[in-house]
């Protein structure tokens, strides 16, 4: 299970978070190639790596980047149609890699000042269980807050977030889950609203 850790307010130039971003981007290239190769192999992709690297430059490419470039090929007609039939969970190119653990995370993280939100918790599909779990693991490694209200949020789930920053002392915050123009449920500048009960993450900074 890949959990999201939202990090604000940190030093960028702190020695932990080069070392971070050093693995960070070491992985992510070795997936992207993974991925091409896996594509061209099984459905004749030709030209997709060529066309990711085009799209990236030197930076380490990401799933959107494969669904951009398999648009512009000709081998998909939307992103959309990319992710679900080639590129998300359980897809042939859903390439798993090693990244870091909580506990890894979180020590980069803290070492470098950063505020620290676990993004919305409500979308990773386990039981509240196991996310009651996850936040305690969070909250005893220095984790400050839960993402409370994200696109698509649900009203219930909300007051469910609420209910556990009060349960774990935690500050919240709001967000569009932006990734990528196009995406009108997710768009930036959407306005989205905190519960008065939670203290903001900005209070913090």
């Amino acid at each position: 299970m890949v959990f999201h850790i939202l990090a604000y307010n940190f030093d960028p130039e702190h020695p932990a978070i080069q070392d971070a971003v050093k693995y960070q981007t070491r992985i992510r290239f070795q997936r992207g190639e993974a991925i091409a190769e896996k594509l061209q192999q099984k459905f004749n992709f030709h030209g997709l790596a060529d066309s990711v690297t085009g799209l990236c430059g030197e930076k380490p490419p990401g799933r959107p980047h494969f669904a951009r470039a398999m648009v512009s090929l000709g081998y998909v007609k939307t992103e959309q149609e990319a992710f679900s039939k080639y590129l998300g969970i359980g897809k042939p190119g859903d390439i798993k890699v090693a990244w870091p653990n909580l506990e890894e995370t979180m020590t980069w993280l803290s070492e470098a000042g950063a505020v620290t939100v676990l993004a919305h918790p409500r979308k990773y599909g386990i039981t509240l269980t196991k996310l009651r779990g996850f936040i305690d693991a969070f909250k005893q490694l220095r984790g400050h807050g839960l993402e409370v209200t994200t696109a698509g949020q649900k009203q219930g789930e909300v007051g469910l977030l609420a209910d556990l920053c009060q349960r774990y002392g935690l500050v919240g915050s709001v967000g569009s889950d932006f990734h990528s123009p196009g995406r009108p449920w997710c768009e930036l500048g959407r306005s989205l609203q905190l519960p008065g009960s939670v203290e903001p993450v900005w209070s913090l900074f």
